[in-house]
C-alpha cells in the first residue's frame, strides 16, 4: 500500500501455477483507473480498464457511484476473452459480470453471498439481469454451518470452493470445484447413464487450459483433450479429444466464454466429417 493515502498498489496471491501480482493504477480521486496481472515471468495474464466506467472529471459514473459500486473491462490477451465486472466499492467483491460470446449473444451473471463474504450462488442469465436464467449455481451445500467454505477446500494450501451448476434448460447438473484465488474450474463431475464421470483440467500461469482429462468413477480414463490452438480474435480454442478405449479422436471448436462446442470434425475411411453447432440463445 502507499502509506500516505493506504491505496492498495500491489497484491500478490498464490495458485496453482504460482504467483500472481497485480498493479493497480489510480487518478487523483484515487479511484482505480487500470490494473496488470502478471506471473512470476512478468508475462500479462490479464487487464482492468476502468477508464470507460468513469466520468469526465475522473469519478465514478455517477449511476454507479449512488449504488456504492464500480465497473471495469477485464482482457485476457492470452485467450482473446473480455469479461465487464461491477463490483462492490465497499468490499470489491464482484456483484455481476456479462461476457459476449464468439456467436454474439450476452450472457449476464449476478454473486450472491454471505456476511463472511463468502460466494453462496449465482445465476446466468441472456442479456441482463431480466433475462431468462441460462445457469443457476449454489454452493450452499458445500458450506460448513459457520458459512464457510468446507474445512477439506478451504484449509489446502491453495484453497478451493465447490458448487452444483444447473441448466434449468437442459437439465444438466454439474458439480464443479474451483480455485478460489482464480476462478478456475478445476475439477467438473456428471452424472451420466453408465455412473459418474470426473473431468479435470489444467492450466499454464497465464490462465490459459492446458488439457483435460475425463474418468469414470472407477478411475478409468474415458477422454484425453489437448488443446492445439487459440483464436484470440474470434476467442475461440481448438482441441484434440481422444477416447483412448476406442481409438477416436475428434477436433473441436469450442466458444471460450461458454466451453460450448461449435465445430467438430472427425476423419473416416472416406474423409473428413465436420459438424457445425448451433444454440438457442
Amino acid at each position: 500500500t502507499e502509506n500516505a493515502t493506504g491505496l492498495v498498489k500491489e497484491s500478490s496471491v498464490n495458485t496453482l501455477q504460482g504467483v500472481e501480482t497485480t498493479y493497480n493504477t489510480y487518478n487523483t480521486f484515487r479511484v482505480l483507473v487500470r490494473s496488470e496481472t502478471k506471473d512470476e515471468n512478468g508475462r500479462v495474464i490479464f487487464y482492468t480498464d476502468a477508464s470507460t466506467y468513469l466520468d469526465n472529471e475522473g469519478k465514478v459514473k455517477d449511476e454507479l457511484r449512488k449504488l456504492g459500486r464500480s465497473a471495469a473491462q477485464l482482457y485476457n490477451p492470452n485467450t482473446g476473452l473480455r469479461i465487464v465486472i461491477v463490483t462492490e466499492s465497499a468490499s470489491g467483491l464482484i456483484l455481476n459480470s456479462k461476457i459476449t460470446t464468439s456467436f454474439g449473444t450476452i450472457e449476464f451473471t449476478s454473486n450472491t453471498y454471505n456476511s463472511l463474504r463468502v460466494m453462496t450462488g449465482s445465476v446466468t442469465r441472456e442479456n441482463d439481469e431480466n433475462g431468462r436464467p441460462i445457469l443457476i449455481t449454489d454452493a450452499t451445500g458445500y458450506l460448513n454451518v459457520k458459512n464457510q467454505v468446507m474445512d477439506a477446500l478451504r484449509n489446502l494450501d491453495i484453497p478451493l470452493a465447490r458448487a452444483d451448476v444447473v441448466n434449468p434448460n437442459t437439465g444438466l447438473k454439474s458439480t464443479i470445484t474451483v480455485e478460489s484465488a482464480r476462478g478456475l474450474v478445476i475439477t467438473s463431475e456428471v452424472t451420466t447413464t453408465a455412473g459418474k464421470e470426473i473431468t479435470e483440467n489444467t492450466y499454464n500461469s497465464l490462465r490459459v487450459l492446458t488439457g483435460a482429462i475425463t474418468r469414470d468413477q472407477f478411475g478409468n480414463t474415458v477422454l484425453i483433450t489437448i488443446p492445439k490452438d487459440i483464436d484470440v480474435q474470434k476467442v475461440r480454442s481448438v482441441a484434440v479429444q481422444t477416447n483412448p478405449n476406442i481409438g477416436l479422436s475428434i477436433t473441436i471448436t469450442t466458444d471460450t466464454a461458454t466451453g460450448l462446442v461449435l465445430i467438430s470434425a472427425i476423419q473416416t475411411l472416406r474423409g473428413e466429417e465436420v459438424t457445425e453447432n448451433t444454440y438457442i440463445p
